[in-house]
């Protein structure tokens, strides 16, 4: 398992941590349910089988706080389990999370307390960090603003994560 980030805004305050690991459970061709290390954020999970990318509620369901359900598959010995997931965590002093909210294809902060873009803000797309190069970070009216380099609507979930230095 591999923690990507530990985001968020002061100490003691609930907030959430990217999640990339395996999936729990037997890999003999007949089970579907499996378990995640720890719970995850309704709705924040993604499963990849044999690099082919998997979602809810088309291809799993989401049966419990940690555990999935397949849907179409029975993952077999030889098959390739990854999952990426959002769980709340308490937070660490220096990581700052932020939720953004959607508006007419770009993606933006609530907060315009920005005065600068961040220089190791890190962007993730629906629990998916994303490289530079798909995406464009600006400023407006102190707002952060993100667009990206291809189509989303307001079913997706965008959130970025950065070093507060104040907050150190």
């Amino acid at each position: 398992m591999i923690i990507l980030r530990k985001p968020a805004s002061s100490a003691g305050t609930t907030s959430s941590a990217f999640i990339s690991g395996n999936l729990i459970g037997s890999i003999d061709g007949v089970n579907k349910t499996f378990t995640t290390e720890y719970e995850y954020v309704p709705n924040r999970i993604s499963i990849s089988y044999n690099g082919q990318l998997l979602h809810p509620p088309y291809d799993f369901e989401q049966s419990g706080g940690n555990e999935i359900t397949f849907i179409y598959i029975s993952p077999e010995e030889d098959d390739i389990l990854k999952v990426f997931y959002q769980r709340e965590i308490t937070s660490f002093y220096g990581q700052v999370s932020v939720n953004l909210v959607y508006n007419s294809n770009i993606w933006e902060t609530l907060s315009n307390s920005y005065l600068s873009i961040p220089v190791d803000l890190q962007v993730y797309w629906n629990g998916v960090r994303q490289q530079e190069d798909y995406y464009t970070a600006s400023l407006s009216s102190g707002k952060l603003i993100i667009t990206f380099d291809f189509d989303t609507d307001e079913s997706d979930w965008t959130s970025i994560v950065y070093t507060d230095l104040s907050n150190i």
